[in-house]
């Protein structure tokens, strides 16, 4: 897409810049989430039971 429609996809991404940034950081948080969510469910089960 770059190289056939340089105009076109640099009006679009300069247009679009802040909706593209923040789904590139949702895609990362939700990513992010994901990956600890595992670390965070062994970590709570032994602390809830010492308090």
């Amino acid at each position: 897409m770059w190289t056939c429609f340089p105009g076109l996809v640099g009006a679009g991404s300069s247009t679009l810049w802040i909706p593209l940034t923040l789904v590139a950081f949702g895609v990362i948080g939700r990513g992010s989430a994901f990956a600890f969510r595992k670390a965070a469910t062994a970590v709570w089960p032994t602390a809830a039971c010492c308090s």
